[in-house]
């Protein structure tokens, strides 16, 4: 169960297990949620008679449900967390109806990033750290997982040792994934070391205006995490946490092994539902597909199948360029810092005083990784 880590005031009589504190700090019960609609009330009223606010009513209504969306608990009752629970409840909606026929396929895939960006504009981009896009990449590796092993293997076209290489994958997947949120920023010295700056020669040392952390070379500030990266690349929302020198390497790990996931379920998802050809080998590739929507449980995996492939894209792009990065021995900090006209030469013009060459920046990767550790 996912719970909102908002801390609850305390008050004077113990809270029963359906009572909570509001938004408004006034104690409330669940029971009593229904009986008090006076914002959904207003936001119907001024839709319908076509007033205008300055304040959207629909922020209001939302954030009301938000506040309601609460669970019996002992001491109070918790609160649900909105933006995790959305991508549990809407993705397997989508892989529904996109299973009902091929234009509704093709309406799904159009309308999801469309869906996703204006979520994010209108909505989570407002929310420190959100848990919605972290949860819609576990939502997604979940549901693949379960319509492949459930549906897809008892047709019995998989054989077993192509079976247990898909677990595998997956489990590395999980694992390097788990990796790269959990890993904590190492000590000062490594930091400096890492970033191949000698420490008694760096003039430093001034504070960051954003969390008064002290900078050390290379170090860049992260707006939504509110602290100091060493060697921040960006913030990754899909996967919840910042990447930098101490994660980079379970970062590039859980590219690769999520990109070979994505790929390998998709081409044996797409290769049981619609009729292969032999590429070489016993590689197969799907060449029919025009029956897959004959039976819901075929158009549910070929769906599936479909956003494998899709959604691969973008672990093995951000592999592309984190790999061609670290081959030049810049940041992802740095390079957004560039002139266009280095980007542009994919920085190889660029001055980069931290590259070693292109066989030592992998070295020190590695190297920094093992020191973190």
């Amino acid at each position: 169960m996912v719970f909102s880590s908002r801390p609850r005031p305390r008050v004077a009589n113990p809270l029963c297990c359906c009572e909570y504190i509001d938004k408004d700090g006034e104690r409330n019960h669940i029971l009593a949620c229904c009986c008090n609609c006076v914002e959904l009330d207003r936001a119907v009223d001024n839709l319908c008679c076509c007033r205008s606010e300055r304040r959207p009513g629909c922020d209001r209504v939302i954030s009301t449900v938000m506040d309601r969306m609460r669970i019996p608990w002992i001491g109070g009752a918790k609160q649900l967390s909105f933006d995790a629970l959305l991508p549990m409840v809407l993705l397997p909606c989508l892989f529904g109806f996109g299973a009902l026929g091929l234009s509704c396929t093709v309406l799904v895939f159009f309308s999801m990033p469309l869906l996703i960006l204006q979520l994010h504009r209108v909505y989570f981009r407002n929310i420190p750290n959100t848990k919605f896009f972290c949860s819609w990449t576990y939502t997604s590796l979940a549901l693949i997982f379960i319509i492949y092993e459930l549906l897809v293997v008892p047709f019995l076209e998989i054989s077993s040792e192509e079976n247990w290489v898909f677990i595998g994958i997956s489990a590395l997947s999980l694992l390097s994934l788990y990796k790269v949120q959990t890993l904590k920023q190492p000590q000062s010295q490594l930091d400096v070391e890492c970033a191949g700056t000698n420490l008694q020669s760096s003039k430093v040392i001034n504070a960051c205006d954003g969390c008064g952390t002290f900078l050390l070379p290379r170090m860049a500030h992260c707006n939504t995490c509110q602290k100091c990266i060493p060697k921040r690349e960006l913030h990754c929302l899909w996967f919840g946490c910042c990447i930098g020198s101490h994660n980079l390497l379970w970062f590039l790990v859980c590219l690769l092994s999520l990109s070979i996931s994505l790929l390998y379920s998709s081409n044996l998802i797409m290769t049981t539902v619609c009729r292969p050809y032999r590429v070489w080998g016993s590689l197969l590739l799907p060449e029919d597909c025009s029956e897959v929507y004959y039976e819901f449980r075929f158009a549910v995996c070929f769906v599936s199948g479909l956003y494998s492939l899709v959604m691969a894209v973008l672990p093995v792009f951000a592999l592309l360029r984190q790999c061609w990065m670290v081959s030049l021995g810049i940041t992802g900090s740095e390079w957004r810092t560039m002139p266009l006209t280095h980007i542009l030469r994919l920085g190889v013009t660029a001055h980069r005083p931290h590259s070693r060459g292109l066989v030592m920046n992998w070295y020190y990767l590695f190297a920094c990784q093992n020191m973190n550790n």
